[in-house]
């Protein structure tokens, strides 16, 4: 077989001749300094350093400028509810509450939703193109990466949460209170790296029911109620109020496990593909 190589090599040198391009030239020196024996290692390592240091340290730079952004929104709703003669409940509930509990959870999740947008498309692509083992492995890619942010942002809460809630008031006793519910909440972002991911993959696959109606469920049946009922344990702090969002995250994340596991064993007895858990 190399025989009929080399001999097809040297026919096809004989009869093509192929002129010199700068940009041809360009691409074959990257691509030996990329691929090198000597080159090639430290470049990949020096890639992979500039990759962490942008998901842990680099992603908040632009969450931190959508944080000011979305706070900047605040003041303005705020005035212009003042202006038409709103109640001053009726502007600390929407403006300085709803909105600004809104505001901090885009900019702190936004990390995680892009990458769960990423894996959709992604499931999306090789599901139609019947890559199986590929879209699985996308799936623990973007789960891996979500929880790099994840893990950072709960960590980070544990030990600085003030930092953090500082950003949206300026009043001493508020800041406090906010930590203390952070340090619990917190945990959330890394238990919904892996919730949002797999909801993305069975979007991406063209199901999203099952999504729908597990996060009902631990909305309406697991976060609302525990809110409540933590809330009344302790009314002088809201540390404890804090696990209400990942205790019914966790509920989320178990049944997404049990239906993927359930579905992967449902598809693999009519015979269409291998089980996703063993790929």
């Amino acid at each position: 077989m190399s025989c009929l190589v080399e001999h097809a090599e040297r026919c096809c040198d004989g009869v093509v001749r192929q002129e010199r391009r700068a940009a041809g030239d360009r691409d074959r020196r990257i691509d030996r300094i990329l691929t090198g024996r000597l080159t090639g290692v430290p470049v990949m390592l020096l890639l992979l350093v500039g990759v962490f240091w942008l998901t842990i340290v680099g992603a908040n730079y632009p969450s931190a400028w959508l944080a000011s952004g979305l706070l900047w929104i605040e003041d303005r709703l705020a005035q212009g509810l003042l202006a038409i003669g709103a109640a001053d409940w009726l502007v600390d509930a929407v403006a300085h509450g709803m909105y600004r509990v809104l505001a901090w959870v885009v900019s702190v999740m936004l990390p995680p939703m892009a990458i769960s947008s990423a894996v959709a498309t992604m499931t999306a692509q090789n599901y139609g193109a019947g890559l199986i083992q590929r879209m699985n492995k996308c799936l623990a890619s973007g789960i891996g990466i979500a929880l790099v942010f994840g893990v950072s942002v709960c960590v980070y809460s544990q030990f600085l949460p003030e930092t953090l809630t500082a950003f949206f008031t300026k009043d001493a006793a508020v800041v406090a209170m906010a930590a203390e519910y952070l340090r619990g909440y917190s945990i959330d972002c890394i238990v919904v790296s892996f919730v949002f991911c797999i909801n993305s993959y069975f979007s991406g696959q063209g199901n999203s029911l099952f999504p729908m109606i597990h996060s009902l469920i631990a909305t309406f049946l697991f976060r609302i109620p525990l809110s409540y009922w933590f809330s009344q344990m302790d009314s002088s702090s809201l540390f404890i109020m804090g696990f209400a969002p990942p205790i019914s995250t966790v509920v989320s994340l178990l049944i997404c496990i049990w239906y993927l596991r359930y579905t992967q064993r449902k598809l693999y007895l009519r015979g269409t593909m291998m089980p996703a858990m063993s790929n």
